[in-house]
């Protein structure tokens, strides 16, 4: 076992860390899970475009439709939505349906910079194929986090913020 913190052990052959202090293991989400984040998170974002949309015009404003404005409100949406649900607790609206979340290679709660750095990251033109190697994304990669299940060691998965 390759040692990560002073608590927590990576087994490299089962994609698990043992968390000594919690019985508690963060399995590594599968590629069907992490699709599945894809999807619902991409909806939640669309339906807040919307509603930012919305409120933009409402206050007297008017939306110029370009692609250069498109991609800045989708850009701000992204890093908005990740910051928010991610940064303040590890887990977009996909990641609480499907029952993952997010941590640091420590095994813990990954801080505002790198949640930030998975959002930038997120708008890499291409990112989504990303995947197709070795099941992580770039925005894992870039801001050294994964995404897990989280099991108790009996195999119950915990339901847990």
């Amino acid at each position: 076992m390759e040692n990560l913190s002073n608590n927590n052990y990576y087994r490299k052959d089962e994609d698990t860390i043992l968390d000594a202090n919690e019985d508690v293991i963060y399995e590594d989400a599968s590629n069907g899970k992490r699709f599945a984040n894809y999807i619902i998170d991409s909806i939640a974002m669309y339906l807040l475009a919307v509603i930012l949309l919305i409120i933009y015009i409402f206050t007297g404003n008017e939306y110029q439709e370009n692609r250069l404005n498109d991609y800045l409100l989708g850009g701000i949406v992204v890093i908005i939505y990740y910051l928010a649900t991610e940064g303040l607790t590890g887990r977009s609206l996909g990641k609480l349906i499907t029952k993952t979340k997010v941590i640091n290679m420590e095994n813990e709660k990954p801080s505002i910079l790198s949640i930030m750095g998975r959002s930038l990251a997120r708008l890499i033109p291409f990112e989504a194929f990303s995947f197709l190697g070795d099941g992580n994304g770039w925005h894992d990669r870039v801001s050294k986090t994964r995404v897990v299940n989280i099991k108790r060691k009996n195999s119950e998965t915990i339901l847990e913020n």
